[in-house]
């Protein structure tokens, strides 16, 4: 804003601040996301900013400004659900970070304003962080590597403090996200599996059971780093069963075809004890993540058959799926693309529960219903048919 009242001829700052009001009014859902061409809609922000980065010759310089534009507006079309386009910003963000050496630990270092390099290393875990959940959720390759220094609030004293020890928490739990854990490969036959590589995830995977000191976070933080963990666990199973032996008997539960219904229960424990908005404050990212971990644990349902029939562990499994299913509606409303894909597997698979006993539920708000959800959740059952082979159309579970 000082830019602005300095010169209102600062066309970068303008680009800046027209980007950053389409990504808050996206990303926190306003009213004003869902009117396309409103004075003051996401919308009409988006088309200014990008209307007065054609002023200038943005892409020949390298500057902070810019980055933030881009990434802004990679917020903005990913929360509009033009998903390629969120990503070509998403790369031309992390592209200016590389041109201004925001990886190079030393560049920072040699800076002589503490404020500078603190604000040059979050805006680097900002980066991998939304590279991180990009890339997942897409499958393709990560460009951005983990470096080994954190932003420190203690050293920064121009730049609100508040946010940092849950975005620290964040960015450590974006670490176990390796880039051979991102893409997504065929299931690899023949291959002889190393013990090693078993032990390290399964130290990854004990490592994300156990949740971090959130006693200093608010909630809608609390929530963010519940669920990001927990969504870190799924992404870590599918690549563990697309890659060893698993089994519904395993002792090792990193190792367990049935993992995501644990991690659909100890999410319900956490949404059930929340409100709506610390949920939805997380926009589009909120409503990936619940996809994952509704998708897997909609695979196990269909590829464990006997114990969707059984009176055990998977019953309460099919509760918790529509529990996540309702989540997801009040994230991204009902005409939420991850929404649209969940029902429409839902329905392929012929899971859904009695319509008059899911009617009932939906006319309770959403902590009651997912209190009564929670309920019926049970240990996973020792009695499980081990079976060969089970194919969707993603993986195969080799269950042994």
């Amino acid at each position: 804003m000082s830019r602005l009242r300095a010169d209102d001829h600062d066309f970068e700052a303008y680009a800046l601040a027209g980007a950053l009001c389409a990504a808050v009014i996206a990303q926190l859902r306003l009213p004003e996301h869902e009117v396309s061409f409103a004075p003051i809609s996401s919308r009409h922000f988006e088309i200014e900013s990008r209307r007065m980065r054609n002023l200038f010759d943005y892409g020949e310089d390298y500057s902070m400004a810019s980055l933030l534009t881009s990434f802004f507006l990679h917020i903005y079309f990913a929360n509009a659900n033009k998903l390629q386009t969120a990503g070509l910003y998403l790369r031309e963000a992390i592209t200016y970070g590389h041109g201004l050496g925001l990886h190079l630990i030393e560049a920072s270092a040699s800076l002589d304003a503490i404020s500078e390099q603190q604000l040059r290393l979050r805006v680097y875990w900002i980066l991998f962080i939304s590279e991180r959940t990009y890339c997942v959720q897409n499958g393709l390759p990560a460009i951005m590597q983990a470096i080994d220094e954190l932003p420190n609030p203690g050293l920064d004293t121009h730049y609100d403090s508040t946010p940092l020890p849950a975005f620290l928490a964040l960015a450590r739990l974006f670490t176990y996200l390796e880039s051979r854990f991102i893409t997504r490969q065929s299931p690899s036959r023949g291959l002889v599996v190393s013990k090693d590589h078993m032990n390290e995830i399964s130290a990854f995977q004990r490592n994300l059971r156990f949740k971090a000191n959130e006693g200093n976070l608010d909630e809608t933080q609390q929530v963010d780093i519940s669920v990001t963990r927990n969504w870190i666990r799924t992404v870590l199973w599918q690549y563990s069963i697309r890659t060893f032996p698993m089994s519904c008997h395993a002792d090792d539960e990193s190792f367990s075809a049935l993992l995501p219904a644990s991690i659909a229960k100890e999410m319900l424990a956490v949404f059930s004890v929340v409100s709506n908005l610390s949920i939805r404050a997380h926009g589009y990212g909120m409503e990936l993540k619940i996809f994952r971990m509704a998708d897997s644990l909609l695979d196990v349902l269909i590829c464990v058959p006997s114990a969707t029939k059984s009176h055990g562990m998977l019953v309460g499994s099919r509760d918790a799926l529509h529990a996540l299913e309702h989540v997801l509606l009040t994230v991204g409303g009902p005409n939420s693309p991850f929404l649209e894909m969940l029902r429409r597997r839902m329905a392929e698979s012929d899971l859904p529960i009695d319509s008059f006993q899911w009617s009932h539920l939906l006319t309770l708000d959403q902590s009651k219903m997912i209190k009564i959800l929670t309920i019926n959740l049970t240990p996973i059952s020792e009695d499980v048919e081990d079976s060969t082979a089970c194919q969707n159309n993603r993986f195969v579970y080799v269950l042994n």
